[in-house]
């Protein structure tokens, strides 16, 4: 065998060996890791619903498990969402293929200042950066009514039916 044809079936077997440090998978189409971490979610809302204020948008609420939601885009869909009350978790849910998604914390919050923020974590692990601030009151206690009896009034306690409004 000439030294020509030789070389050319070296040639030849080399080039179905693996190259040194590569395995058969590395030449695959896998995609490279997941590293980057989803965009920064919108701020989260009350639900109207739970908005028991004066109006449906004042941020008061007597609920004490209020609902908090965020509209399509507002987190990486299918992402893990997870909210908190300052740097108390609260809960997590998980986003739709839109990105929408609704928490309702399974225990009661206390009464006070809210201050609800989310952050989205992807398939892969990646966390986001926190939200901005939904600032909501939780009031619970109950308004106290007193009715004095003006000085020219009947006596209320012996009036068959008391009117007042309040």
């Amino acid at each position: 065998m000439s030294s020509l044809k030789i070389a050319a079936v070296v040639a030849m077997v080399l080039a179905f060996l693996p190259q040194a440090g590569c395995s058969r998978k590395s030449h695959g189409s896998a995609p490279p890791p997941d590293t980057r971490a989803p965009a920064t979610p919108a701020t989260p809302e009350l639900d109207p619903a739970s908005d028991t204020g004066a109006s449906d948008s004042d941020r008061i609420t007597f609920d004490s498990t209020p609902t908090f939601l965020g509209g399509a885009g507002a987190a990486e869909k299918l992402s893990t969402v997870s909210v908190y009350d300052g740097a108390v978790l609260l809960g997590t849910t998980v986003a739709d293929a839109t990105g929408a998604w609704t928490f309702t914390p399974a225990t009661p919050l206390a009464e006070g200042a809210l201050a609800i923020q989310v952050t989205a974590t992807d398939k892969a692990g990646n966390t986001s950066l926190f939200s901005g601030t939904l600032s909501v009151t939780l009031d619970l206690t109950s308004p106290s009514v007193t009715i004095d009896q003006a000085g020219t009034q009947a006596d209320p306690a012996n009036a068959a039916t008391v009117h007042f409004t309040v």
